[in-house]
């Protein structure tokens, strides 16, 4: 009984499923009921006065029971319709909050890392130019945040301003770049975007071919495809990335360290994309991502 009971739970019934099985329900009495009168105890000589009855009391209550099951059918469907779209609707928020808990942690925690940096460089050597680095990492956390909120109250993922140059972009993206490391900038265009989103992007982007690549040098330019559309490659010269995981550099969660969550590319991707841009992987040796401006 309880292994019956528990194979019960497992089966899964929609609500077309529901609605279809109370109409064949419902026909079974008719036909049950004609079954009975012509064969069984031989009411009615012919087969169509059995389905459908000789007199005006018979029909009535026939119509009147097929309508209250259809209207209970409907009435079941339109209820596990409903609870079916309130579950989608429940765990559509929940990978949104997940994806946005997610892309802030990743994000602040970048900007941390650089503060404790610059906190054991304060603790050998004081240097002013180094608390206005922590003060700007601070802002741009603040910024960070408030941004992401406001956003997340308006349901958008980005909001895009004005033109801005994309050089400016890059001179924003670079602050979390250790200083022996050379992010080089040529011909950009001017693009109108949402400038906080499209730096955590490019920062994305970078820090990967940094902690990832060990790269050395970051060289971000345009370019002009086939098609006579503007791409923004960012290429840099650390390890080229294996051929066994190309396809799978922009799966969230995916990665190579133990020691990272495998959001950053899968997080730049995603606002790229807000964007209505595509951001791909052109080339792994040397390792080239282009940014496909529409």
């Amino acid at each position: 009984m309880v292994s019956f009971r528990n194979s019960l739970k497992g089966i899964k019934i929609s609500p077309n499923g529901i609605f279809i099985l109370i109409m064949i329900f419902g026909l079974s009495i008719w036909i049950t009921d004609t079954f009975l009168d012509f064969f069984v105890f031989q009411k009615e000589n012919e087969l169509s006065l059995a389905l459908f009855g000789n007199n005006l009391e018979s029909n009535l209550i026939r119509i009147f029971a097929v309508i209250t099951l259809t209207v209970l059918a409907l009435g079941l469907r339109m209820i596990f319709t409903r609870k079916e779209e309130m579950q989608a609707m429940i765990l559509k928020r929940s990978d949104e909050l997940s994806t946005l808990a997610h892309t802030l942690s990743h994000d602040v925690r970048g900007h941390l890392h650089v503060i404790l940096t610059c906190c054991d460089v304060l603790r050998l050597d004081y240097r002013e130019q180094i608390v206005d680095d922590i003060e700007e990492h601070v802002h741009n956390i603040e910024t960070l945040l408030s941004r992401s909120v406001t956003l997340a109250d308006a349901g958008k993922l980005i909001e895009v301003t004005d033109e801005i140059e994309f050089e400016d972009i890059i001179d924003e993206a670079s602050i979390v770049v250790p200083d022996e490391i050379r992010v080089i900038s040529k011909d950009l265009p001017k693009v109108h975007c949402d400038a906080t989103k499209l730096t955590q992007a490019i920062q994305n982007i970078i820090l990967n071919a940094i902690i990832h690549g060990d790269a050395s040098e970051i060289v971000i330019e345009k370019a002009i495809n086939d098609e006579g559309r503007i791409e923004i490659l960012i290429q840099n010269d650390g390890v080229p990335i294996d051929e066994s995981i190309r396809d799978r550099v922009f799966e969230r969660g995916f990665t190579t360290s133990e020691k990272n969550t495998g959001f950053g590319l899968s997080i730049a991707s995603r606002i790229i994309q807000a964007h209505g841009w595509i951001l791909s992987l052109k080339s792994i040796n040397p390792t080239i991502f282009a940014i496909l401006i529409s």
